[in-house]
């Protein structure tokens, strides 16, 4: 049987939630297309090698097909709730072209952000990018100064048009099949179970496959690290700023202390760094407070 129509009978029998099917099929291509660039623009920094490559990739589809998961859960509510009625209507087809199409915006939107992100951080989206969603109105006119803000926005609408029109028979196609609210029901359950699967069994550890951390980095999903920055409210110190050994580092501060002439060490331990300051002057008691403010 043609592969055109084994696709065809496919989409038939899941009816309506084909939809899910094609929004999988759009998460992961884009996914793995950005996936693509960043290992092209990241190739001196990688592991060479087959193995390398397969594992990223391998990998990398797990992590956009559970994230592609946890998205399709608002659209497979809208699957199982619309009445039959309404969903086949004539009204409701310029809506789904409007929600797909803002869909697709989305994703292209995001593909753009994750390489301009992983090109001034060398990271997939982290805790940083949720900073940046915080202090919204210093990072957007960072970009609005930094970037050609609406040629790229004129650019992912374009995309995202291009890849509306070539979709946009399978997307009529859910049209074809009528179900009844219990089979919907019973379809939509199948589905919400795999989100909780994955909530139950997947985390970030499964992207570290490698000593190399751009190869870990790539073989993860962008918006599942968002996500899962967000929820764990942290960022590993030790992976983006230098640091010295702990020995090293209280050595160099106990020899600049130790150039003060008027103060004395208490102690011969390196990490013990209590000391007597003496004053040849009168005493002054000045009611001084001392903030410091990271930049």
């Amino acid at each position: 049987m043609p592969l055109s129509d084994i696709i065809k009978n496919m989409q038939k029998r899941l009816g309506r939630f084909s939809l899910i099917a094609l929004f999988f099929s759009v998460f992961i291509g884009i996914s793995t297309i950005i996936r693509g660039v960043l290992v092209v623009k990241s190739r001196s920094l990688l592991p060479i090698g087959v193995i390398s490559l397969l594992s990223i990739f391998g990998v990398g589809f797990f992590y956009d097909l559970v994230t592609a998961v946890y998205f399709s859960i608002p659209i497979v509510l809208y699957l199982v709730l619309m009445p039959e009625r309404w969903f086949s209507s004539r009204f409701h087809r310029p809506v789904l072209c409007l929600l797909a199409f803002v869909t697709l915006y989305l994703l292209v939107f995001n593909a753009f952000a994750e390489y301009i992100f992983f090109d001034e951080f060398g990271t997939r989206f982290n805790f940083i990018a949720v900073d940046y969603l915080v202090y919204t109105t210093e990072v957007i006119r960072n970009i609005r100064e930094s970037y050609p803000l609406a040629e790229l926005l004129a650019a992912i609408a374009l995309i995202a048009a291009i890849i509306f029109l070539l979709i946009r028979k399978a997307l009529f196609t859910s049209y074809n099949s009528a179900k009844s609210f219990k089979q919907r029901l019973t379809t939509g359950i199948v589905f919400l179970i795999l989100p909780v699967l994955s909530l139950c069994f997947v985390d970030q550890s499964f992207s570290r496959i490698s000593s190399n951390p751009y190869a870990n980095e790539l073989a993860s999903n962008g918006i599942y690290n968002f996500f899962a920055a967000l929820k764990n409210n942290k960022l590993d110190y030790y992976a983006f700023y230098r640091t010295l050994p702990d020995t090293e580092a209280l050595q160099w501060l106990k020899h600049e202390l130790g150039e003060e002439t008027n103060a004395q060490f208490l102690s011969e331990d390196a990490r013990d760094i209590r000391r007597h300051i003496t004053n040849p002057g009168p005493e002054k008691k000045l009611n001084v407070v001392v903030i410091m403010v990271e930049s």
